[in-house]
Protein backbone atom coordinates (compact mmCIF):
# COMPACT_ATOMS: atom_id res chain seq x y z
CA UNK A 1 0.00 0.00 0.00
CA UNK A 2 1.72 3.48 -0.99
CA UNK A 3 1.77 6.66 1.41
CA UNK A 4 -0.96 8.40 0.02
CA UNK A 5 -3.56 4.97 0.26
CA UNK A 6 -2.51 4.74 4.01
CA UNK A 7 -2.90 8.25 4.49
CA UNK A 8 -6.32 7.96 3.19
CA UNK A 9 -7.09 4.75 5.04
CA UNK A 10 -5.98 6.99 8.32
CA UNK A 11 -8.53 9.97 7.24
CA UNK A 12 -11.40 7.81 6.36
CA UNK A 13 -11.06 5.69 9.81
CA UNK A 14 -10.55 9.35 11.98
CA UNK A 15 -14.05 10.10 10.08
CA UNK A 16 -15.74 7.86 10.64
CA UNK A 17 -14.90 7.63 14.17
CA UNK A 18 -16.07 11.36 14.00
CA UNK A 19 -19.68 10.73 12.35
CA UNK A 20 -19.95 8.21 15.60
CA UNK A 21 -19.58 10.92 17.93
CA UNK A 22 -21.67 12.80 16.34
CA UNK A 23 -23.97 9.91 15.92
CA UNK A 24 -23.56 9.73 20.14
CA UNK A 25 -24.41 13.09 20.41
CA UNK A 26 -27.67 12.70 18.84
CA UNK A 27 -28.24 10.04 20.97
CA UNK A 28 -27.85 12.00 24.19
CA UNK A 29 -30.02 14.13 22.82
CA UNK A 30 -27.45 17.01 21.71
CA UNK A 31 -28.71 18.21 18.32
CA UNK A 32 -24.95 18.35 16.58
CA UNK A 33 -26.29 17.38 12.84
CA UNK A 34 -29.14 19.97 13.01
CA UNK A 35 -27.06 23.14 13.66
CA UNK A 36 -23.52 21.94 13.16
CA UNK A 37 -22.94 19.01 10.34
CA UNK A 38 -25.70 19.51 7.90
CA UNK A 39 -25.37 23.48 7.66
CA UNK A 40 -21.37 23.13 6.54
CA UNK A 41 -22.42 19.97 4.31
CA UNK A 42 -25.39 21.89 2.78
CA UNK A 43 -22.43 24.11 1.30
CA UNK A 44 -19.95 21.28 -0.44
CA UNK A 45 -17.67 21.30 2.60
CA UNK A 46 -16.61 18.55 4.68
CA UNK A 47 -17.45 18.87 8.39
CA UNK A 48 -14.94 16.93 9.76
CA UNK A 49 -12.46 19.13 8.76
CA UNK A 50 -13.92 21.94 9.67
CA UNK A 51 -14.55 20.11 13.14
CA UNK A 52 -10.82 19.66 13.42
CA UNK A 53 -9.57 23.56 12.94
CA UNK A 54 -12.27 24.28 15.34
CA UNK A 55 -10.97 21.59 17.72
CA UNK A 56 -7.31 22.86 17.69
CA UNK A 57 -8.65 26.49 17.90
CA UNK A 58 -10.27 25.55 21.42
CA UNK A 59 -6.95 23.40 22.54
CA UNK A 60 -4.43 26.74 21.42
CA UNK A 61 -6.97 28.86 23.17
CA UNK A 62 -7.23 26.49 26.50
CA UNK A 63 -3.31 25.90 26.26
CA UNK A 64 -2.79 30.10 26.26
CA UNK A 65 -5.29 30.16 29.35
CA UNK A 66 -4.52 27.59 31.24
CA UNK A 67 -0.48 27.56 30.40
CA UNK A 68 1.26 27.01 33.66
CA UNK A 69 3.09 30.22 35.57
CA UNK A 70 6.48 30.37 35.18
CA UNK A 71 7.80 30.15 38.77
CA UNK A 72 9.45 32.81 40.56
CA UNK A 73 11.88 32.39 43.33
CA UNK A 74 13.45 34.73 46.03
CA UNK A 75 17.64 34.82 45.58
CA UNK A 76 18.39 36.82 48.55
CA UNK A 77 22.12 38.37 48.47
CA UNK A 78 24.29 39.51 51.23
CA UNK A 79 27.95 40.92 50.77
CA UNK A 80 30.55 40.80 53.14
CA UNK A 81 33.79 42.61 53.02
CA UNK A 82 33.56 45.87 51.25
CA UNK A 83 31.33 48.56 52.22
CA UNK A 84 29.06 48.66 49.25
CA UNK A 85 29.50 46.39 46.18
CA UNK A 86 27.71 46.29 42.45
CA UNK A 87 26.30 43.00 42.28
CA UNK A 88 24.83 41.67 38.76
CA UNK A 89 22.60 38.83 38.27
CA UNK A 90 22.22 37.29 34.61
CA UNK A 91 19.44 34.50 33.84
CA UNK A 92 19.10 33.88 30.52
CA UNK A 93 18.89 36.80 28.04
CA UNK A 94 17.73 38.58 31.65
CA UNK A 95 20.50 40.69 33.78
CA UNK A 96 19.62 42.97 37.35
CA UNK A 97 21.63 45.21 38.68
CA UNK A 98 21.93 46.65 42.25
CA UNK A 99 24.10 48.51 44.50
CA UNK A 100 24.51 46.55 48.17
CA UNK A 101 25.48 47.86 51.01
CA UNK A 102 28.02 45.46 53.43
CA UNK A 103 25.60 43.48 55.86
CA UNK A 104 22.19 44.17 54.47
CA UNK A 105 20.30 41.54 52.69
CA UNK A 106 18.68 42.28 48.86
CA UNK A 107 16.42 40.38 47.12
CA UNK A 108 16.25 39.23 43.65
CA UNK A 109 13.33 37.37 41.54
CA UNK A 110 14.65 35.12 39.99
CA UNK A 111 13.48 31.72 37.42
CA UNK A 112 14.23 28.05 38.48
CA UNK A 113 17.31 27.52 36.72
CA UNK A 114 20.89 28.59 36.32
CA UNK A 115 21.84 32.08 37.63
CA UNK A 116 25.03 34.16 37.47
CA UNK A 117 26.32 36.29 39.79
CA UNK A 118 28.69 39.20 39.62
CA UNK A 119 29.75 41.47 42.66
CA UNK A 120 32.56 43.87 41.79
CA UNK A 121 33.63 46.22 44.10
CA UNK A 122 36.80 49.15 44.38
CA UNK A 123 40.15 47.62 46.16
CA UNK A 124 38.29 43.71 45.83
CA UNK A 125 38.80 41.03 43.75
CA UNK A 126 35.27 40.76 41.73
CA UNK A 127 33.08 36.97 42.56
CA UNK A 128 31.52 35.46 40.05
CA UNK A 129 29.44 32.38 41.22
CA UNK A 130 26.93 30.70 39.23
CA UNK A 131 24.08 28.64 41.19
CA UNK A 132 21.44 26.62 40.21
CA UNK A 133 18.35 27.81 41.50
CA UNK A 134 15.40 24.95 42.56
CA UNK A 135 13.54 27.49 45.14
CA UNK A 136 14.17 30.01 47.50
CA UNK A 137 18.13 30.83 48.09
CA UNK A 138 20.05 32.61 50.27
CA UNK A 139 23.87 33.42 49.55
CA UNK A 140 26.54 35.39 51.12
CA UNK A 141 29.23 36.54 48.54
CA UNK A 142 32.48 37.46 50.66
CA UNK A 143 35.06 39.67 48.55
CA UNK A 144 38.77 39.71 48.98
CA UNK A 145 40.78 42.24 49.06
CA UNK A 146 43.12 43.28 46.78
CA UNK A 147 46.64 42.59 48.04
CA UNK A 148 48.53 46.52 48.70
CA UNK A 149 50.79 47.64 45.61
CA UNK A 150 54.32 46.91 46.37
CA UNK A 151 55.77 49.80 48.65
CA UNK A 152 57.60 52.45 46.77
CA UNK A 153 61.26 51.12 46.93
CA UNK A 154 63.83 54.33 46.74
CA UNK A 155 64.95 55.08 43.74
CA UNK A 156 69.05 55.02 43.57
CA UNK A 157 70.65 58.43 42.36
CA UNK A 158 72.48 58.49 39.58
CA UNK A 159 74.26 61.61 40.78
CA UNK A 160 77.81 61.55 39.67
CA UNK A 161 76.93 59.45 36.87
CA UNK A 162 77.94 60.92 33.74
CA UNK A 163 75.61 60.04 31.17
CA UNK A 164 77.34 60.18 27.56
Amino acid sequence: MSIQGSLLKAYFTLEDKYYGLMDFFEKIKIPVYEFFVHPIENRRIPSFPVFLIILIIILLAFGLVFRSPVQKFDLTLSISGPSTAQVSVFQGAVSLTKTVSEGSFNVFTVSKGLVLIKVSSAGFAENITDLNVEGDAALTVTLQPLPSPKSNASIPSFSGIQIP
